[in-house]
C-alpha cells in the first residue's frame, strides 16, 4: 500500500506540488485515489519537451505562481499568488534577501545545508539541526522561514534555568489590586496558530523542559497542566531545534544532556560550516570595505573558533577508515 508519506516524498521529487499540496500540507488521498491523482497531475503540467542533461524537468512556470523553489526543492507559497518566483534556488536567495530577509551569502556549503532542510521539511516531522558553534544553524531557518511566505518564526532561547512556564505560560498580575491574569506562552501560541518554532540550544533544556516537549513530538499535541488543557497542533505547526556539537579530531560529538532523550523524535539535520574560503567570500559580499582584511580576520576567526570545514577527500578517508 502507498502510505501517505511515502505519496508526498514522491510528490516532492516528480515536482507535482500543485496538486498534492496546500499551504505545504498533503491533502488525504486513498490509497485507491493515488494513482488517479498523480495521473491527473501529470496530465495538468503544460506538455514540455525532454530536457538535456543537468536541466529541470518541471519548470516553476509550469507549476504555477504558488510553487517556490528552495535548492531543488518545492513548496507551496503560503502569501498571494501575486509573489514573484525565482527560476532556482539562488534566485530565491537574492529575492529574500531583498524582501527583508536575513542577510545569506549562497555559498556551496550554505546552500547544500539549506536543500538538507527543505528535504527534511517535507518529512512533516521536527527538525533537529546540530553543527559546530558559528555553522549558520539558526540563520538557515530564518531564512528557509522567508523562502515559504507566511509562516511566523518564534524563537525560543534555552538555558539551564529554562521554566517550562515561561513556554507555556503563567498567571501575571494586572492593574487591580488581588486579580490575576493567565497570560499564554509562546509556545503554546504558536502550536495553537500553527506557526514555527525555533528552540535553540536544545541540549541545554532541563529536565521539565524536556518533559513537556516529549508528547508534543510524539503525538503532536502538548500539554498545559496548571490549567488542565490540551493542545493539538495546528495546521501549519513546525518545531526545529538547535544543537550543538563538538568538533573533535574523529568528527564531531554531541555531549549526553536531559534532551538526549528525544533524539529519537526528531529529524537530524548536519549543518556543516563554512570552509575558510567561503568565510572570505562571505566577509568580502557583506563587507566590502573589509576586503583587503578578509584573509586575515578569518585566519583569526578559525584559530579563535576552531570552526573548520574538513576538505571532501579527508573526509572521505576519515569515512572509509572508520576513524
Amino acid at each position: 500500500s502507498l502510505q501517505a508519506t511515502q505519496f508526498k516524498s514522491r510528490c516532492v521529487s516528480l515536482g507535482i506540488v500543485k496538486a498534492c499540496f496546500e499551504n505545504n500540507e498533503l491533502l488525504e488521498i486513498s490509497n485507491s485515489a493515488a494513482a488517479v491523482a498523480q495521473e491527473q497531475a501529470l496530465a495538468a503540467l503544460e506538455p514540455f519537451e525532454m530536457p538535456s542533461q543537468g536541466e529541470a524537468c518541471v519548470s516553476l512556470r509550469q507549476l504555477g505562481p504558488q510553487a517556490v523553489d528552495v535548492e531543488g526543492i518545492l513548496f507551496v507559497r503560503g502569501g498571494s499568488a501575486g509573489n514573484s518566483v525565482g527560476s532556482s534556488g539562488a534566485a530565491d536567495l537574492a529575492d529574500a534577501r531583498r524582501r527583508g530577509a536575513p542577510k545569506v551569502v549562497p555559498t556551496a556549503s550554505t546552500r547544500a545545508n539549506l536543500r538538507s532542510l527543505a528535504l527534511a521539511l517535507t518529512l512533516d516531522t521536527p527538525v533537529l539541526l546540530q553543527g559546530d558553534i558559528g555553522a549558520g544553524k539558526t540563520l538557515l531557518v530564518q531564512h528557509l522561514a522567508t523562502l515559504v511566505p507566511n509562516r511566523t518564526l518564534i524563537q525560543l532561547q534555552m538555558a539551564e534555568q529554562t521554566d517550562a512556564k515561561a513556554l507555556l505560560g503563567a498567571y501575571t498580575c494586572t492593574d487591580v489590586p488581588g486579580k490575576f491574569e493567565y497570560r499564554e506562552g509562546p509556545l503554546v501560541r504558536a502550536v495553537r496558530t500553527g506557526s514555527w518554532v525555533l528552540i535553540e540550544d536544545i541540549d541545554l533544556a532541563p529536565i521539565e523542559v524536556v518533559s513537556m516537549l516529549l508528547p508534543l513530538l510524539e503525538s503532536g499535541r502538548l500539554f498545559v497542566p496548571g490549567r488542565g488543557e490540551e493542545h493539538k497542533a495546528a495546521n501549519g505547526f513546525q518545531l526545529f531545534a538547535t544543537r550543538r556539537v563538538l568538533g573533535t579530531g574523529r568528527g564531531t560529538a554531541s555531549v549526553r544532556t536531559a534532551a538526549t532523550a528525544l533524539d529519537s523524535l526528531w529529524t537530524h539535520v548536519t549543518v556543516m560550516p563554512p570552509t575558510a574560503a567561503e568565510l572570505e567570500d562571505i566577509v568580502r559580499t557583506r563587507f566590502p570595505a573589509l576586503v583587503r582584511a578578509a584573509g586575515a580576520m578569518v585566519s583569526v576567526f578559525l584559530q579563535l573558533g576552531g570552526i573548520h570545514a574538513k576538505p571532501p577527500s579527508e573526509a572521505a578517508s576519515v569515512a572509509e577508515h572508520g576513524l
